[in-house]
């Protein structure tokens, strides 16, 4: 395989950022998901309705919301994240802060979508008051993440940044004590104002399929790019527990 440097927040010749395939592989499911809520909940017309994005990085995920009528801020504690974000996509604002003080107007996002951060911060509900405080009353909050079961543990713990083969993030990005299953943030959510109304699993069309892609990625055999379709991501198809990953998407109550 191609030696590559694993850098978060960074792209270039011979660096493999971990949050950015993550983001790519996810990118199918995450839209799905975003028609499914526009579908079924109740919007602003579009270019009235604001959403806020937690913890994208340089992802496509802002930009799957501003193609859907949002008017799109993208919010990432790391500077060199907004900056690619900002290079690459026009019409979303790009922001840096931490999501447990994310600087922006309060009660004005009528979605509020946090990713990539609730596995990776310690204090849960410091960030889940946060977006309660973003988000109008009545407002949409996906909270994207992790769940805590055995397979999680080993995808996020093991492969992800231990084996060589398989590892695209940093060691001790992920930690046991911050994977939290769909019961425990349903209650962290009831504190910080937000009614979880549906869960949600994703997972990639196979093991096979998504231990292919990230070996394929390591490679460089794909790209970047390549990895929405080579992993295969899409809502779960059945109302199982979540295995890996999931959406919690609730409703801010706080008036």
């Amino acid at each position: 395989m191609a030696k590559q440097q694993i850098r978060l927040n960074a792209r270039g010749p011979g660096i493999l950022d971990g949050r950015q395939v993550r983001a790519m592989a996810f990118a199918p499911a995450r839209e799905q998901l975003l028609d499914r809520i526009l579908h079924e909940r109740s919007w602003p017309r579009a270019g009235e309705r604001r959403a806020l994005v937690v913890g994208g990085g340089y992802s496509p995920l802002a930009v799957a919301l501003r193609d859907r009528g949002f008017v799109t801020t993208a919010v990432d504690s790391s500077a060199s994240a907004t900056a690619l974000g900002a290079a690459d996509a026009s019409g979303v604002e790009w922001r840096t802060a931490r999501p447990s003080e994310l600087q922006v107007e309060p009660s004005s996002f009528d979605l509020v979508y946090c990713a990539d951060t609730l596995e990776v911060e310690a204090d849960a509900a410091v960030i889940l008051a946060a977006l309660a405080a973003a988000a109008k009353p009545g407002a949409t909050v996906v909270l994207d993440t992790v769940t805590d079961t055995l397979v999680a543990r080993l995808i996020y713990l093991v492969a992800f940044q231990r084996l060589p083969w398989t590892r695209i993030m940093p060691s001790r990005r992920y930690s046991a004590n911050r994977l939290r299953g769909p019961r425990l943030l349903t209650q962290a959510s009831q504190y910080a104002g937000l009614s979880v109304d549906d869960v949600i699993g994703f997972e990639p069309k196979s093991v096979g399929s998504l231990v292919r892609a990230i070996l394929d990625r390591r490679s460089g055999r794909i790209t970047d790019a390549e990895l929405p379709g080579a992993a295969g991501f899409r809502l779960s198809v059945s109302n199982h527990a979540p295995v890996v990953t999931y959406f919690a998407v609730a409703t801010n109550d706080r008036s």
